[in-house]
């Protein structure tokens, strides 16, 4: 994110694993089909990372009304967290009709796409977003010929990062090793 590079140290905890999606074995389950069908409206469209007032906009209306943040990021802070990148970092925004109803971090690098962050209107949470934009970007590292698709961290107890496991088959990461995932 921006100019961080997460590496959890926290002594004693491993809760913090590594993620990724197989996107050459990826297969959607039936609620992610029905996911797709229901999004087939959407346009997408590609950006390089810049800063964009409407992707501000939509990024603190997410964090207000989806994460309850009373106290909501400087544009400055948003440009160090999302825009300022030592990587190739697209911009990916989804509308239905003209209107933007979510923006998609992602790092993009020769032989892998990382989902760096996702945020979307809330007014159009029966959408399943989320769950759409990392469908879209399983679709897009196929077009690219990329076989993984990085998702960051899973925590398994976290219910905030569930979604994660659905995306299957995946891998995750365990003593320097990648580790066919299974979910619960």
């Amino acid at each position: 994110s921006g100019l961080s590079i997460y590496h959890p140290v926290c002594k004693g905890c491993q809760s913090c694993v590594p993620i990724r999606v197989d996107v050459e074995n990826f297969s959607r389950n039936k609620s992610q089909r029905r996911t797709w069908r229901k999004n087939k409206v959407i346009r997408v469209e590609h950006h390089p990372a810049e800063f964009n007032q409407q992707d501000f906009e939509l990024y603190e209306r997410y964090q207000k009304n989806w994460h309850h943040l009373e106290t909501l990021v400087s544009e400055n802070d948003y440009y160090e967290f999302l825009i300022k990148s030592p990587v190739n970092t697209e911009i990916v925004r989804y509308f239905l009709e003209d209107k933007l109803v979510g923006v998609g971090w992602i790092d993009h690098l020769a032989e892998l796409i990382s989902s760096v962050y996702f945020v979307f209107d809330p007014e159009y949470a029966l959408l399943r977003l989320g769950v759409f934009s990392l469908l879209y970007e399983i679709e897009y590292a196929r077009f690219l010929d990329i076989r993984w698709l990085y998702l960051g961290y899973w925590v398994e107890n976290s219910p905030k990062m569930n979604y994660k496991a659905d995306f299957q088959p995946a891998q995750i990461l365990r003593d320097s090793r990648w580790i066919p995932f299974k979910a619960q």
